[in-house]
C-alpha cells in the first residue's frame, strides 16, 4: 500500500504519516457487547478508518487498470469496459471464454503478488446471450472451477443472461413490498393508519428510493414502466383508502406526485448531468462514441437520453456536451420541466372526466397535497378525509352509480324519494335533516363571518363543500374544509346507521372524539 501511494506522488510528510498510522497497528472484535483481546495487524488496509476508502481505491486502481486494457477485455468500441467496480464487487468481462481466463489469471497473480485471496464460492460466471446447446465455459480460479449462474447480483443490477432489467424491476418490486409489509405496524397502510400527509413522507424515505435505485443506468421497456406503475399507483391509493375504480389522474393529483415513470427520468437526466461534467471517464467517452455511431434507431440508452431531452424540451445532447450543466441548476431544470410536463398530461386527462369535475386543478401543484389532505395528522380527522375524498372523486356508494352495485336504485336507498345523486346526499335527503341542520348553520355562520356570498344553486353549493379551495380565500381554506370534513363524515355515519352497516371502528372512534 505504501508503494502504491508513492507511485502516485504521495510522498513527503503526508506519505509519512500514512507510514506511521500503519505502523504496529493494535485492533480488537467486539461481539455482543464484549471486547477481544489486542491483537496486531500486519498487512490490508484497516476497517472503518476515515481515509480506508480512497486508500483502497489507490490500492485497487492497478489490477482494475491491468485487467481493462488488456486485449482480452471487453471494449465498446475502443473505450474499455472490461472491469466495473464499486468497492470490491468486480466484474471481469471479456467476449470469449479464453479472454475470460486470462482476466481471472491476472487478478489470481495479483492475489499471489499482494498476498490476499478471492473467495472462489462467491464467484460467479455468467454468459450473456449464449447460443443454445452451448455448454456453460469452464473458468478455473486457484485451480478450481468457477460455478455458473443464471442471476447474479452486480451494483445493485440483476444480471440475467437475457433480460437483466426485467429481473431488477421483479426484485425491486418485491424488495418494496416487504418494506410495506414492515412498515404497517407504524401506520403505514391507509384505512385507519396514518394520514396521506405523513405516509407519503415515509413512501418517500424508505420505498421509493429503493424501487428506482439503478434504473437510471437501464433501458426499461413498456411493460417493465407497467409493472412498476402499477405497484407505486396501486401503493398511493392504499395509503388514500380510494376504491380501485378511482381514476388515475386523481390517485396521484390528490397527492400532488407524478407517476414513477417521471421520477425515474428524473434520476435519468441528473444521471446524465454528473457524467458530462467528468470529461476523461469511461462513462464520459462511451456517450461521446455512442452519439458518434447510433442514430434514432438505436436501442442505446444515450438515444434514450435524447429522446427525453427532447420529450421534456431541455437541450440537446450535443449542446451539454459542449457546456456542461451545473449540478444544482440542472437539477433544478430537470424537476421543472418533468413536474410541468407530467403534471400538464394529468391535469388535461383529468379534465374530460366527469368523475373528477370537483377537483381544484388551479391549487393543485407538484409536491403540494390537495386541501382534502391536508391539517388531518390527527387520526379521526384523517378517517373523515377519505370519506370525503371518495365523494371527491365520485367513487362512494350513492345508490345512482355503478359502484353501488350492478344494479341502479331508482330511488333514495334512505328516503325512497327521488334518485340518491351526490347533491341529494349533501344538500336534499330528509332523512339526513337533522345532521344537515346542525352543521349547515356553521357553515353559513362561516361564510357570513369572512365574507363568502351563499352560493344560490345546488350545484356550486356541493362545489364548496367538496373544493373550498375553488370559492374561498386562500387563508380561510383550512376552516371551511374541516367544517366541511366533519359535517360529510357525520352523515357518512348517520347514513350507515340508518342502512345497518355501521361497523364497530366507527362507534370507537366517535366516543373516544366525543368532546368533538
Amino acid at each position: 500500500m505504501l508503494m502504491a501511494l508513492y507511485d502516485h506522488h504521495v510522498d513527503g510528510p503526508l506519505w509519512n504519516a500514512f507510514r506511521d498510522m500503519y505502523t504496529d497497528i493494535r485492533s480488537r472484535v467486539k461481539l455482543q457487547g464484549l471486547l477481544s483481546s489486542e491483537f496486531r495487524e500486519h498487512q490490508g488496509i484497516r476497517q472503518g478508518g476515515l481515509s480506508s476508502t480512497d486508500l483502497f481505491k489507490i490500492k485497487s486502481n492497478e489490477l482494475l487498470d491491468k485487467a481493462s486494457k488488456h486485449p482480452m477485455a471487453y471494449r465498446v468500441g475502443t473505450v474499455p469496459v472490461g472491469a466495473p467496480t464499486t468497492a470490491d464487487d468486480t466484474a471481469l468481462i471479456s467476449a470469449t471464454r479464453c479472454g475470460a481466463q486470462t482476466l481471472v489469471g491476472i487478478a489470481q497473480q495479483d492475489s499471489n503478488t499482494q498476498r490476499y485471496s478471492f473467495n472462489v464460492q462467491k464467484t460467479k460466471v455468467l454468459t450473456i446471450n449464449q447460443k443454445p446447446h452451448v455448454p456453460n465455459p469452464l473458468i478455473e480460479l486457484n485451480g478450481a472451477v468457477i460455478g455458473s449462474t443464471e442471476k447474479e447480483r452486480h451494483l445493485g443490477i440483476e444480471r440475467t443472461p437475457t433480460n437483466s432489467a426485467r429481473a431488477t424491476v421483479e426484485s425491486r418490486i418485491k424488495t418494496c413490498r416487504r418494506s410495506l409489509y414492515s412498515l404497517a405496524g407504524a401506520g403505514l397502510h391507509g384505512y385507519n393508519g396514518l394520514g396521506p400527509m405523513v405516509s407519503l413522507q415515509l413512501l418517500k424515505i424508505y420505498i421509493i428510493p429503493t424501487l428506482i435505485y439503478g434504473l437510471e443506468s437501464l433501458i426499461l421497456s413498456t411493460e417493465d414502466f407497467r409493472l412498476l406503475e402499477s405497484f407505486y399507483k396501486s401503493t398511493l391509493r392504499r395509503l388514500q383508502h380510494l376504491p380501485e375504480n378511482t381514476a388515475t389522474p386523481a390517485i396521484y393529483l390528490l397527492l400532488g406526485c407524478i407517476p414513477l415513470e417521471g421520477q425515474i427520468h428524473i434520476k435519468v437526466l441528473t444521471f446524465l448531468g454528473s457524467i458530462l461534467r467528468r470529461p476523461g471517464t469511461v462513462e464520459h467517452d462511451l456517450i461521446k462514441r455512442q452519439l458518434a455511431h447510433k442514430d434514432l434507431s438505436s436501442k442505446s440508452w444515450v438515444v434514450q437520453v435524447r429522446l427525453l431531452l427532447f420529450k421534456y424540451v431541455l437541450p440537446s445532447v450535443y449542446n451539454l456536451v459542449v457546456n456542461p450543466p451545473g449540478k444544482v441548476p440542472w437539477r433544478h431544470r430537470v424537476c421543472e420541466a418533468v413536474y410541468s410536463y407530467w403534471f400538464t398530461q394529468l391535469k388535461e386527462e383529468a379534465s374530460g372526466m366527469k368523475t373528477l369535475q370537483y377537483l381544484d386543478f388551479e391549487a393543485m401543484k407538484p409536491g403540494i397535497l390537495a386541501s382534502v389532505w391536508m391539517h388531518n395528522s390527527d387520526p379521526l380527522e384523517a378517517h373523515m378525509a377519505t370519506v370525503k375524498a371518495r365523494l371527491l372523486v365520485q367513487r362512494y356508494p350513492l345508490g345512482y352509480s355503478n359502484y353501488a352495485g350492478a344494479k341502479k336504485a331508482d330511488s333514495c336507498v334512505l328516503c325512497q324519494g327521488e334518485e340518491e345523486t351526490l347533491t341529494h346526499l349533501l344538500l336534499l335527503c330528509p332523512a339526513l335533516k337533522r345532521i344537515r341542520d346542525h352543521h349547515m348553520e356553521k357553515l353559513y355562520g362561516l361564510l357570513s363571518e369572512h365574507s363568502v356570498k351563499t352560493p344560490k344553486d345546488s350545484e356550486t353549493f356541493v362545489r364548496l363543500l367538496l373544493s373550498p379551495s375553488t370559492l374561498v380565500p386562500y387563508e380561510v381554506v383550512p376552516l371551511f374544509e374541516q367544517c366541511s370534513r366533519r359535517y360529510i363524515y357525520k352523515l357518512h355515519c348517520d347514513r350507515a346507521a340508518q342502512l345497518g352497516n355501521t361497523k364497530p371502528v366507527y362507534s370507537a372512534v366517535l366516543k373516544s372524539h366525543a368532546n368533538r
